[in-house]
């Protein structure tokens, strides 16, 4: 099926961004909040490392947070069972350190570009929801919001951080939330 981009962009994209940036930056329960506060240690490489890039990763894991909490809401396919796949064996121990175990490893195996829909190791799209690009669109516009002074300007990135480094801070914060989830769907947790 064809699908026009400017429609999936007004209808689709800029509602789910909207409702994020309604909810930025909210108050999250205390693990989620110190899980999210690992972001940079997470997903940045040591060289991208500044004030700047830290504060800029755990601001896109929030929105990543936020983007499954407002697509849950909003689409009930999101509201299915769901499993993370691979993560390095059983989840146990402490909620935090497990949660971002399993964030950033699977931030980390995300494409920079469009994920694949054909390629299996690309979990955005095993997530039930939207899919993959919807994930990658958001991630980007989560990133041009936050450093560009309005919408025609380009965005000005901290020093030594990549676009693919911001996305996965984005993608982490995505990933807390689906961990969480799974976890509240475990009847032992």
């Amino acid at each position: 099926m064809a699908v026009k981009t400017e429609l999936v962009k007004e209808f689709l994209i800029d509602r789910v961004f909207g409702e994020v940036e309604e909810r930025h930056p909210g108050k999250l329960p205390d693990r989620v909040e110190a899980a999210l506060a690992r972001a940079p240690d997470a997903v940045l490489p040591p060289d991208a490392r500044s004030p700047e890039a830290d504060t800029a990763a755990v601001q896109l894991a929030r929105r990543g947070y936020l983007t499954r909490v407002v697509e849950t809401e909003l689409f009930e396919r999101a509201r299915q069972l769901h499993q993370l796949g691979d993560t390095d064996g059983p989840v146990e121990g402490d909620w935090v350190e497990a949660a971002v175990r399993v964030g950033a490893k699977l931030a980390r195996m995300e494409p920079a570009g469009k994920p694949d829909p054909r390629h299996d190791g690309w979990t955005s799209w095993r997530v039930p929801g939207p899919g993959g690009h919807i994930r990658h669109y958001l991630a980007l516009m989560s990133a041009f919001t936050l450093f560009s002074d309005g919408e025609d300007s380009p965005p000005s990135f901290p020093d030594r951080i990549a676009e693919d480094d911001l996305k996965r801070g984005w993608m982490y914060g995505f990933y807390l939330r689906c961990f969480e989830e799974s976890d509240a769907d475990d009847p032992a947790a």
